[in-house]
């Protein structure tokens, strides 16, 4: 199922007829720095868990396309009043690439939050998510989202 939404709307049509149950929860999760928060690690290992579905689109072989990868986002560079920084954390927030790549990892981080823990509803917005989870877990979420990286 997609849980990407484009606006609004797409969140209302989706959630008119969910019901929620007394031991459930809605919950609204926001990724804090988000493109310096996916670690280039991440980005590899969930290219790796999902090249069965790139590799029909792509001449190359699964390592050449991972450094590929590898060296397309892992320099980035911005300039500010004249002098050039280079970003130490994560994905560039100027690069094309940095947007798709963070999303193939969100989708993997929700796809696994799906797997391991009840979750009734779940749809997202770019960082922005939105759940209905039994209200026992709603610490439980958050956690396994902040440590998806190690």
């Amino acid at each position: 199922e997609n849980i990407n939404v484009r606006n609004s709307y797409d969140v209302i049509n989706r959630l008119c007829n969910v019901k929620l149950c007394a031991d459930e929860t809605l919950a609204s999760f926001d990724a804090v720095s988000m493109f310096a928060s996916i670690f280039i690690s991440l980005i590899l290992e969930t290219i790796s868990r999902k090249w069965n579905k790139f590799q029909p689109f792509t001449p190359i072989n699964k390592d050449s396309f991972t450094k590929a990868v590898k060296l397309r986002v892992e320099k980035g560079y911005c300039r500010y009043n004249d002098a050039f920084y280079s970003q130490i954390e994560g994905v560039a927030m100027g690069s094309p690439l940095s947007a798709i790549v963070t999303e193939l990892v969100l989708d993997q981080l929700f796809s696994d939050i799906a797997s391991k823990f009840d979750v009734k509803f779940c749809v997202k917005y770019v960082d922005d998510s939105l759940f209905i989870l039994k209200k026992s877990i709603i610490q439980d979420v958050p956690n396994f989202m902040n440590n998806f990286q190690s």
